[in-house]
Parts: structure tokens; sequence; C-alpha cells
């Protein structure tokens, strides 16, 4: 799904971009939907309280 006008520019205002001219913010706007399923594809760490069994001993 393809961020809104009104998205792109909070985004645009959170990290200082507000000089871009309306052709960038629109280029940004058809990008943010490859970087979104690039992003979603990645994988994400586990919990860092999941250890994997070895860990574990059993007591004595």
């Amino acid at each position: 799904m393809q961020p809104s006008p009104a998205e792109i520019d909070a985004f645009c205002a959170r990290h200082g971009l507000d000089a871009l001219t309306p052709a960038h913010r629109a280029r940004m706007a058809e990008l943010a939907v490859a970087v979104a399923e690039a992003a979603a594809a990645l994988p994400r760490p586990t919990d860092k309280f999941l250890e994997p069994a070895t860990v574990f001993r059993v007591p004595a």
C-alpha cells in the first residue's frame, strides 16, 4: 500500500527533509512500497530472553 502524501510530508518533517521538491516526495512515495516489502522479508531477531536449549543444564 502506497503511503499518502500526508504520511510522506510527516516523514520529511521528522527527518529534516523540508527542502525536497514535490517530485522528490512523489518518488519517495513510490519507493516506500519496495522498501516496506524488503524490510518485511528480513528475518527478525528473536527475543533476547529466549535461549537455545543447549544453554540449559539438568540439575545433578
